[in-house]
């Protein structure tokens, strides 16, 4: 009976220490208004994405011969972002291009992120891997990260598919960097040498005991390429080499819509989408900044 009520006061106390540490962080990120900020506008965001095609009035993303007499009208009633150059409305297309940029930053960040902490974790605990892992990742991030989506996409071609293999190769070694430099401080704590010791193998220790103990940078480092990989495929998609001409992607609408003529006669056609990028992007990345504070044991 002792033993039993010792085990119930200490499931007992980790509750409440648990309990304690969510809290503290909530309250040190509620306390941080750009995090808040940069919460709410994603949220906002995302929900634009989701519900902004059922609340609009005429939504179609396409070619439509009803608006080929509007072309380049202003926002109205019915076309509440306008009408584009190409005779399709503007926040029909705004909606399905914050869905491509969203798509494509959550399998990057992903992907990326599944890819780089298994290299990371290997490279970090097995030192005749780290070298070799290491060299690797030096050569990719010594690359430009819109010079390496060019190339890739010049020779498999453009895609939402081939972006996002694209990015996932180009963000891969930031993840992995981070998951080793936290593998390499974790891995010489004495509960780790203690598995090893009663012949816990690698992979359980990798796994059960390393990775829960390294995921706060890492899914810091998760909003950042959530960002960048919204920047890099709105890039691509301006130089006209990204997302395929029949689907508006916000840096595809900036492209069709970068000539002189229509920055003086209809400036919101260029405005809108980009602004809609830029807090796409704003809010990601405040709400990253808000997550690592809330996170770094440091602050708390």
């Amino acid at each position: 009976m002792k033993q039993e009520a010792v085990m119930v006061t200490k499931g007992n106390r980790k509750g409440v220490h648990l309990s304690e540490t969510a809290k503290l962080r909530l309250t040190v990120f509620f306390k941080n208004k750009f995090a808040v900020a940069g919460a709410i506008l994603t949220l906002l965001l995302i929900l634009f994405a989701v519900f902004g095609a059922s609340i609009s009035p005429n939504y179609n993303y396409t070619f439509n011969p009803e608006l080929s007499t509007l072309r380049r009208s202003a926002p109205t009633a019915q076309n509440w972002f306008g009408v584009d150059d190409q005779s399709r409305d503007l926040y029909s297309c705004c909606v399905f291009g914050v869905r491509i940029s969203l798509m494509v930053g959550f399998f990057v960040s992903i992907c990326a992120t599944v890819f780089g902490v298994i290299l990371g974790l290997l490279a970090g605990y097995f030192k005749f891997l780290d070298n070799i892992l290491m060299r690797i990742c030096d050569a990719l991030t010594s690359i430009p990260a819109i010079l390496l989506a060019l190339i890739f996409v010049a020779i498999f071609g453009p895609g939402i598919s081939n972006i996002i293999i694209a990015l996932t190769v180009i963000y891969t070694p930031a993840i992995a960097r981070v998951a080793r430099a936290s593998t390499l401080s974790v891995r010489e704590m004495t509960y780790i040498e203690a598995c090893g010791s009663v012949g816990a193998r690698w992979p359980r220790i990798l796994f059960r005991h390393i990775l829960p103990n390294i995921m706060s940078p890492i899914i810091v480092q998760m909003t950042f390429i959530f960002a960048s990989s919204i920047i890099v495929e709105a890039s691509l998609s301006f130089l006209g080499v990204g997302i395929p001409s029949d689907m508006p992607s916000l840096g595809r609408l900036i492209y069709e819509a970068k000539s002189v003529s229509i920055i003086t006669t209809a400036p919101y056609l260029t405005f809108i989408p980009g602004a809609i990028m830029v807090l796409l992007v704003l809010g990601i990345n405040l709400l990253g900044d808000g997550l690592r504070d809330m996170l770094d044991s440091s602050s708390h």
